[in-house]
């Protein structure tokens, strides 16, 4: 067969990038974060720095990297243990006064208590289900935050479900979506689970 060593090469090709491709999205997300969290820190230990060390960047980085982690580990610690709830509060109150800045740290303040949370996914979200949308016969797959929406209730005179839809490959964004509770399916499946499916686009399933 003339073509026979095109297909191997080809399938050793494939086989390559299915093993390396994983592995460089995993180090590339790992560098982003590295570099956007070593940035925080970096400009006020540069000035610093930079004359002990003869401007060696790589050391710089990873000094800001770890100064940065032990910042939050202590704010997490005063927030904790030696702030008061009173003054949390009042931040609370602060920002919800100011103009824009408001609607952006509440929707930023819970997406973060969401996903941060001690209490993790599987309490937070209450089932994995499935319903049909956006039209007959099609499904999609939902997170059930809550079932008791009087409001949506009142208004409509049906029991309805609040399903958070998660859009891949990124499962912090979605819809908010109003089911009716006869119209979902449970699925026998973990939200650890059904947040890995979304993310990888249905490929882990």
């Amino acid at each position: 067969m003339p073509n026979q060593p095109k297909h191997k090469l080809r399938n050793y090709f494939l086989a390559g990038l299915a093993f390396l491709l994983p592995i460089g999205i995993v180090f590339f997300i790992l560098h982003t974060v590295f570099l956007l969290v070593s940035g925080l820190a970096e400009p006020f230990l540069r000035p610093l720095l930079a004359p002990t060390m003869g401007g060696a960047a790589v050391f710089i980085r990873l000094i800001s990297f770890a100064v940065t982690l032990l910042f939050v580990l202590a704010v997490g610690f005063a927030v904790s243990r030696l702030v008061t709830k009173a003054l949390l509060v009042k931040v609370d109150e602060l920002f919800n006064r100011l103009p824009f800045v408001a609607e952006i740290y509440i929707a930023v303040k819970k997406l973060t208590e969401l996903f941060a949370s001690h209490e993790g996914l599987e309490k937070r979200f209450r089932r994995v289900v499935l319903f049909e949308w956006p039209k007959e016969g099609v499904y999609s797959m939902g997170l059930v935050t809550s079932e008791l929406f009087e409001e949506a209730k009142r208004s409509t005179g049906r029991e309805l479900a609040v399903v958070f839809v998660p859009t891949p490959p990124n499962p912090v964004n979605g819809l908010l979506m109003m089911v009716p509770k006869d119209k979902i399916i449970p699925l026998d499946i973990g939200v650890d689970e059904a947040i890995r499916i979304i993310f990888s686009i249905g490929l882990i399933a």
